[in-house]
C-alpha cells in the first residue's frame, strides 16, 4: 500500500484546524479516528444510495421512508464530521477515507494525510529518513 504523504504548509497550503500534533501523538489519534472515519463512509454511501433510490422511486411511502434514510444518513455525516474538528482532524475526502492532520515535525508545520487501510504504526515514517530530514531542516532554515 502507498506510504501517506506529508508537505510544508506555507502560503497557498491547506488549511486545518487550529490543533497541531506530534507525528507520534497523530499515530495515537488514528487510532481512534478508524471507527469514526468507517462511520462517515457508511454514512456517506447510505446517503448516496437514498438519494441514487429517491430518483426512480414514486410511491410517496416509500420516498417519505427515503427521505427520512437519506436525512439520517446525513446527519450522523454531519456528526462524524464534527467529531473530526473536535479533536483537531480534517476528513477532506469522504468517499476515499482520508483525514488531514497539522503537525508540528522538527520545526515545520506541515499537512500530514492518512487513509484508511494504510498501516497505523509506519504513518509518515519516510519523515524520519536522513534524506527527509534534509529537505526539511533547508525547508525550515528557507522560510523559518
Amino acid at each position: 500500500m502507498k506510504q501517506s504523504t506529508a508537505r510544508p504548509i506555507d502560503q497557498r497550503g491547506v488549511r486545518l484546524t487550529g490543533r497541531t500534533f506530534s507525528l507520534a501523538k497523530a499515530r495515537q489519534a488514528l487510532r481512534y479516528l478508524v471507527r469514526v472515519i468507517d462511520d462517515a463512509m457508511d454514512s456517506y454511501y447510505d446517503a448516496q444510495r437514498a438519494r441514487a433510490d429517491l430518483e426512480r422511486i414514486t410511491s410517496a411511502e416509500a420516498r417519505r421512508t427515503l427521505c427520512e434514510r437519506r436525512d439520517k444518513a446525513i446527519a450522523n455525516l454531519n456528526r462524524t464530521i464534527d467529531e473530526c474538528h473536535a479533536v483537531g482532524v480534517s476528513m477532506f475526502d469522504i468517499p476515499n477515507a482520508m483525514v488531514a492532520l497539522s503537525v508540528n515535525h522538527k520545526g515545520v508545520l506541515m499537512s500530514v494525510i492518512w487513509r484508511i487501510g494504510d498501516p497505523i504504526e509506519s504513518a509518515w515514517t519516510d519523515l524520519d529518513t536522513p534524506r527527509e530530514q534534509r529537505r526539511l531542516a533547508d525547508y525550515a532554515a528557507r522560510h523559518g
